[in-house]
């Protein structure tokens, strides 16, 4: 599959010019010559110095047509007499192997005989985007990646894993339960060597596939890039009291929500982008209350880490509906988040951690305490915190400015997360104030015009200075196991790969 991917993407010919460059598509689908912009779509092949358009050279050598004139085989062109030069062989395919055994003499670039990285050039279209080769490599560790900034995704083999570049290594190379995988007999295999298509983390070599969504906050423009949840449903109203990004401070992202909360089915606030396949996301988040000097003084007032099974069925009020937890379906609201802020005692920096199945919430509690000194005085409303996705395992870290390595804080498993998640930041505040105005009414507070009414009194700014993505690299062990047991797999054994600065 992918040979023929090489084949039908790339051609030369000799132009009547007398260039040998490669022909590139006009805007109206023809093929035209780079130097000369002549189109070729008809596929004239002229010998050098043959400049008639519609005869043969007679030479013996390759073979020139008119344009719209079929050639003996029923391809554009015919193969040239000696094998060496073959625009077209008989089965009618567009190009055929040429003598030397290198993949084919119309493409810029030969696959090596010895397996080893080739020259792809840096714009080939075999790669998921506009910046992207893949590439022949003799191991696996040699092979480097070129996904693309946006994650996009690559399509070159038949089962891969979206959001991953792909590398072709030798089958003896690859780990005996590499998936998935896409085995052709020759695949980018030069010498027939039998091929596997694996996908390639950042550790094998090139850029992130997901770095392209990370964002510093030092460009207000960048706002842009963030999808809202309330928008993307069809919410009437903006949950957030304030935002912006380096404006309020340089460098960093502000959120001041309205009286709101994320609690079975009620919805509160969402900056996202859609995330798929498995992921690490790390923030430097600091909480304080309005008032900028402490701790939030209402219950539920936090900020931080968001992961959401997008819901999109809806798009207006009207199609939304209560989750029924009952269900082993997807059915109301799915998500895990790890905040910092105040959870349940007032003016008291705490962590929460919230874990969502079908709209019944879990949710876990820590006042942070300092190992070494049992104080928790040291946590200043500040702390970098991170969440990894693998597989259906989610991994939430904390880091706080005393701690000389990432925490585990905790482990969990969601049976109901897609492929694709909405990943960002939330923040809400006043759980009083929503308890007392909606009193078991999800939807009325999910709807409502904001502030809920004159008295309630939310009491959280969140910042965060940066939030950055990456791709895990899982060690082969830990593939496929239970991450949620901490017997079986060690806190050390995970901060080995996500404990990176």
């Amino acid at each position: 599959m992918l040979k023929w991917l090489v084949i039908t993407c790339l051609s030369i010919a000799l132009c009547a010019c007398g260039s040998s460059s490669k022909t590139t598509a006009d805007s109206t689908g023809g093929d035209g010559c780079s130097t000369c912009g002549l189109d070729s779509s008809a596929a004239d092949m002229l010998t050098p110095g043959d400049t008639s358009l519609g005869d043969a050279s007679g030479d013996g050598a390759t073979l020139d047509i008119a344009p719209g004139d079929a050639s003996l085989d029923g391809s554009l062109a015919d193969a040239s007499a000696d094998g060496s030069l073959a625009d077209a062989s008989a089965d009618g395919s567009l190009a055929d192997a040429s003598a030397d055994g290198s993949l084919d003499d119309l493409s810029l670039v030969d696959l090596s005989s010895d397996g080893a990285p080739n020259d792809s050039t840096p714009d080939t279209s075999l790669g998921d985007g506009t910046q992207d080769a893949v590439t022949d490599a003799s191991t696996l560790d040699a092979a480097p990646s070129d996904a693309s900034p946006d994650g996009t995704a690559d399509t070159v083999a038949q089962s891969d894993v979206a959001d991953t570049a792909t590398v072709d290594v030798a089958t003896s190379d690859a780990p005996e339960d590499a998936a998935p995988i896409d085995s052709d007999e020759d695949a980018l295999a030069d010498d027939g060597t039998p091929d596997v298509t694996l996908d390639a983390t950042p550790d094998s070599g090139g850029s992130d596939p997901l770095a392209g969504l990370s964002d510093e906050f030092d460009d207000a423009a960048t706002l842009l890039s963030w999808k809202r949840i309330y928008q993307v449903e069809g919410w009437p109203h903006d949950q957030l009291e304030g935002l912006d990004i380096n404006s309020s401070r340089a460098g960093w992202l502000m959120m001041m929500p309205y009286s709101s909360t994320w609690y079975q089915d009620y919805r509160g606030v969402l900056m996202f982008k859609l995330v798929t396949g498995d992921f690490v996301v790390t923030t430097s988040v600091e909480v304080r209350n309005r008032a900028g000097n402490g701790a939030p003084g209402q219950l539920f007032s936090l900020g931080g880490i968001f992961v959401r099974r997008p819901r999109d069925t809806i798009t207006q009020p009207s199609d939304w509906t209560a989750g029924n937890p009952q269900s082993n379906v997807p059915d109301g609201e799915n998500y895990m988040f790890l905040s910092l802020g105040c959870a349940n005692t007032p003016g008291t920096y705490q962590t929460e951690v919230k874990r969502t199945r079908n709209s019944d919430s879990v949710l876990q509690i820590d006042l942070d305490v300092d190992p070494q000194t049992n104080d928790h005085t040291h946590n200043l409303g500040a702390a970098l915190i991170r969440v990894a996705r693998i597989g259906q395992y989610f991994i939430m870290m904390i880091r706080f400015p005393t701690d000389p390595v990432w925490r585990i804080h905790r482990r969990y498993h969601h049976d109901l997360m897609p492929e694709t998640l909405q990943v960002g930041i939330t923040t809400y505040t006043d759980w009083n104030s929503v308890a007392r105005v909606y009193p078991d009414n999800p939807f009325g507070h999910n709807i409502s015009a904001l502030p809920l009414d004159d008295s309630t009194t939310p009491d959280l700014v969140a910042r965060f200075d940066y939030y950055r993505f990456r791709t895990p690299s899982v060690p082969e062990n830990l593939q496929g196991v239970d991450l949620t047991d901490d017997a079986g797999v060690t806190d050390a054994e995970l901060r080995a790969f996500l404990g990176f600065d």
